[in-house]
């Protein structure tokens, strides 16, 4: 019979409803904002300036990621991985650029990087679809 698609209980893999979609992406922002800051203050930068820069990027990469969120369930595939690379390309070459590389070392890993992720990316959204 047909009783087990009858029925108001969730299964055990639906994901609950509520705010706790952004804990992690905090704490990932968080800690690339302090390294962010640590390479800023490696490089001979004031303790205040490399804190200030560490907060900011942090940020900023954590407002990027939930707008990326939010827009991210009207996109096509091909889109969303592309968007998705650029924000973790550009979040890598920053931090090779905060390292002291120049700044074609910083863009040829920035652009390995978001390629990488993207590629990754849509391969497992494409997957989940078919």
């Amino acid at each position: 019979m047909q009783a087990h698609a009858i029925g108001g209980r969730p299964t055990a893999h639906a994901r609950p409803e509520g705010g706790h979609g952004m804990r992690l992406p905090a704490a990932i922002c968080a800690l690339y904002g302090v390294y962010a800051g640590f390479l800023d203050s490696d490089s001979g930068a004031s303790t205040t300036r490399a804190a200030l820069l560490g907060l900011i990027t942090g940020a900023v990469l954590l407002a990027l990621w939930s707008l990326v969120r939010k827009v991210r369930p009207r996109m096509m595939l091909e889109a969303r991985s592309m968007l998705q690379g650029a924000l973790a390309g550009s979040a890598f070459g920053l931090l090779v650029s905060l390292s002291g590389a120049s700044v074609l070392k910083a863009a040829a890993i920035g652009l390995a990087a978001g390629a990488a992720v993207a590629l990754t990316t849509h391969y497992r959204l494409y997957g989940k679809v078919r």
